[in-house]
């Protein structure tokens, strides 16, 4: 996860940001005509970025179980034995609490999780599917309202709701890829998943690794936006306990401030230029122990 330089703590964080509200009025009486110093655009931008709020909630999280699967649309080579060998499979959903001022939204989001980090590597749990991604973004374009169930592999699936005929199911495959059709790797949880596609555009890492990461890009991500973070997490057997750990960092893009503001910066202290060059970043971290929920 790329982390700017520039990110602070929320305390010091707001401070800054007064402080260049305070410059940008003081340029703006400068440039004027009168004595006193009275609030200007640019600073009180500035100020609407001081009262930024983001959070990372307590995972949600449900045990898959390989009794859920529907019998008349399992795979019959597989039994219940075989799915949970070795591993026990849960979904959890990563809510994420965002709060700015109107017009004012994230543009870009970045999430890691990692799970028991402590733990010696054999014995993480792992992401075994995660989305967003990519291809379900290319696939149903942001804003789509999907539901989400997972397969008889444990990978996850997703569909239109609603949709007759052929497009009834749409399972995405163990690369992240979406076919239409369900083959047979039928919807594990008996009730599915209400979703709602969030990113123009998504880079994810890699499933299968004792963490995932996601960078979210392209939309406006502000309050009441949840944006989607859901990972089936494979839990190797004997092990149980389970420790979820994340860190985001959230931030604008600065070609949308308005030319006002990117002109009165460039006459800012350099640690306050720097700190907008790189999109206002506020994060947030947090760990949670979910072993009872197991």
């Amino acid at each position: 996860m790329d982390v700017p330089s520039s990110v602070l703590d929320d305390d010091d964080r707001r401070v800054l940001l007064e402080r260049a509200a305070t410059l940008l009025d003081q340029r703006g009486a400068h440039l004027g005509a009168g004595d006193e110093t009275p609030s200007t655009p640019e600073g009180d931008i500035a100020r609407i970025f001081a009262t930024d709020r983001a959070t990372l909630g307590r995972p949600d999280i449900h045990r898959i179980a390989a009794s859920q699967i529907d019998a008349d649309r399992r795979d019959a080579t597989l039994t219940d034995s075989q799915l949970e060998r070795r591993h026990r499979h849960y979904w959890l959903a990563l809510p994420v609490s965002l709060w700015t001022r109107p017009g004012c939204a994230f543009n870009q989001l970045q999430v890691k999780v990692n799970f028991n980090p402590s733990d010696e590597e054999a014995r993480r749990p792992t992401a075994f599917d995660a989305l967003p991604d990519q291809e379900l973004v290319t696939r149903f374009e942001a804003s789509s309202q999907l539901e989400l169930g997972v397969g008889a592999d444990f990978h996850i699936t997703a569909k239109l709701p609603d949709v007759p005929g052929e497009l009834v199911g749409l399972p995405l495959d163990a690369g992240g890829g979406v076919t239409t059709g369900l083959d047979g790797q039928a919807r594990i949880v008996a009730r599915p998943f209400q979703y709602r596609v969030r990113a123009a555009k998504v880079t994810r890492s890699a499933v299968g690794l004792d963490h995932i990461m996601w960078r979210l890009e392209e939309s406006a991500f502000a309050d009441e936006n949840d944006p989607g973070l859901r990972i089936v997490v494979r839990v190797p057997d004997g092990v149980d306990r389970l420790e979820v750990s994340a860190q985001m960092v959230a931030t604008r893009y600065v070609s949308l401030f308005s030319a006002g503001l990117r002109q009165s910066l460039r006459d800012l202290p350099a640690k306050l230029r720097e700190f907008f060059a790189e999109g206002t970043p506020i994060a947030h971290a947090a760990t949670w122990d979910l072993t009872e929920e197991l």
